[in-house]
């Protein structure tokens, strides 16, 4: 695993799996269980994804909805980042540990790297997506940020097929009930458990 140093602000925490009570949860909660709720958020993913590559190619011609700008700034700062660490300070130590097999720590190592990638890839984004939300931005930041907008979704694309293909049936397989129910609670724990006192979606699908 890539172990340099995480001091972007984009950057998650994982190093600390202690209740986060000012964040909202990021996956559902109620009778879901912990993996069911990290696969649902995939569908938020994407639909921001494609938003995020649409509002910079259209920004890149003088139009853009500063609105929708606000939302995903909010989204790729916030929920995106709590939901990947849901996976490197929850799932990923568990299946750290029960792993043996040379293909299943590949998995496990492939999906780390992802997050590594993703977070460099925010980190450029992260402040062209204010400026926009501020109704800012030079035209030459604004052609990198689509190039780079294009780049995080095929990443994420690729990513979440990983997840959902390999990681959580391996998770499924390897993690017994009372470990996947310790990680739920840890999740309503970081983010609050309240399903009704969740705010609205930040792009709705």
């Amino acid at each position: 695993m890539n172990n340099r140093p995480r001091t972007g602000k984009t950057r998650i925490n994982r190093e600390s799996t202690g209740p986060r009570i000012d964040q909202a949860p990021t996956s559902g909660s109620g009778g879901e269980g912990p993996l069911e709720r990290l696969t649902a958020f995939h569908a938020d993913m994407r639909a921001a994804t494609a938003a995020l590559t649409e509002l910079f190619d259209g920004a890149t011609r003088g139009r853009f909805d500063q609105g929708e700008a606000k939302r995903l700034d909010v989204f790729f700062r916030g929920p995106l980042l709590w939901h990947d660490e849901d996976e490197e300070v929850g799932l990923l130590p568990r299946l750290r540990r029960v792993a043996v097999k040379d293909s299943e720590r590949a998995i496990i190592d492939a999906t780390s790297r992802g997050h590594d990638r993703m977070e460099e890839l925010l980190e450029h984004l992260g402040p062209l997506l204010s400026a926009l939300a501020a109704g800012a931005g030079s035209p030459p930041e604004l052609a990198a940020g689509a190039a780079e907008a294009r780049a995080l979704r095929t990443l994420l694309e690729g990513h979440m097929r990983l997840e959902e293909e390999s990681l959580f049936p391996l998770a499924a397989q390897q993690l017994t009930h009372a470990e996947l129910d310790d990680l739920g609670r840890e999740m309503e724990a970081r983010h609050g458990g309240d399903e009704k006192a969740r705010p609205r979606r930040a792009v709705e699908l």
